[in-house]
């Protein structure tokens, strides 16, 4: 790897092409030679950045590569490939193959709506943050945490009929959308806007079922068998706790179920 660069700023590298005993200064290059560098995501993907590049001294193969801040301004945070090749008439000889890194920066993303805390996550696993990676995860694995409630408004989803009663203090109609197979639109708007009650002793059994959850996708990304074995602890600890749930649902904030859904049950219909 060349090195890191942030996000829209501006970096420099310079760099020396040695002959085949790595100390003597190559002379296979003369000044007229034309330096170009493309970046891409790799395999086969398109140039996404074409930064500069120009000789110091072409007599002894010095030469470097000049990023402006518009070269690294809307890419995706990540390691991408970066190819040097100087071309001289119809011939190409390639002067680097390598890797640059791309570091993220403050920006105008919107936190990922969750269902559980960090704190609920080291409540379960108090020695969670040492592997929280700067550049690939957000403070207090805020990503795994909004995967872990995806999880859960697919099992409440699933577990919904999708037409007759559900149970709550009283019986009320299921009024959403029974078409096919498709999930109940009025319940995905339900959860969407955050109706899902999580200060109840059945939320609080939610909240603990996604931190399992959310734990054991940090810990799947560790390297090793124990790990792996952990991984996989937590998320047997997530379904357990949620074969015991009854969701429920407070439509109008009046801090009452409206509808309540028991997550043992699977409707078949959704598998």
């Amino acid at each position: 790897m060349i090195g890191q660069i942030a996000q829209g700023t501006s970096a420099e590298f310079e760099f020396q092409r040695y002959q085949s005993d790595l100390e003597t200064p190559s002379t296979a290059y003369i000044v007229t030679d034309v330096l170009t560098a493309k970046m891409w995501p790799g395999d086969t993907q398109m140039v996404v950045a074409t930064p500069t590049v120009t000789w110091i001294d072409a007599t002894v193969a010095r030469w470097k590569i000049n990023f402006v801040p518009a070269d690294t301004a809307t890419l995706i945070a990540g390691v991408y490939p970066i190819r040097v090749i100087a071309t001289r008439g119809a011939g190409i000889a390639e002067l680097l193959r390598d890797t640059v890194e791309i570091t993220a920066v403050p920006g105008a993303g919107v936190a990922p709506v969750v269902y559980c805390t960090y704190e609920d996550m080291s409540a379960e696993c108090n020695w969670l943050q040492q592997f929280q990676s700067e550049s690939e995860d957000q403070t207090g694995f805020a990503e795994q945490r909004q995967r872990a409630r995806q999880w859960m408004d697919g099992i409440i989803l699933r577990a919904a009929p999708s037409r007759g009663f559900v149970s709550t203090q009283t019986y009320w109609t299921w009024g959403g959308s029974t078409n096919g197979l498709a999930m109940d639109t009025t319940l995905a708007g339900y959860l969407s806007t955050n109706c899902l009650m999580l200060t109840t002793p059945q939320g609080s059994a939610i909240v603990r079922a996604c931190a399992c959850y959310a734990i054991s996708l940090v810990l799947r990304a560790q390297q090793g068998k124990e790990m792996t074995e952990l991984a996989t602890y937590f998320l047997k600890r997530a379904y357990t706790e949620c074969s015991m749930i009854v969701a429920e649902i407070d439509t109008n904030a009046d801090g009452r179920a409206e509808y309540a859904i028991a997550l043992s049950t699977t409707n078949t219909r959704y598998g």
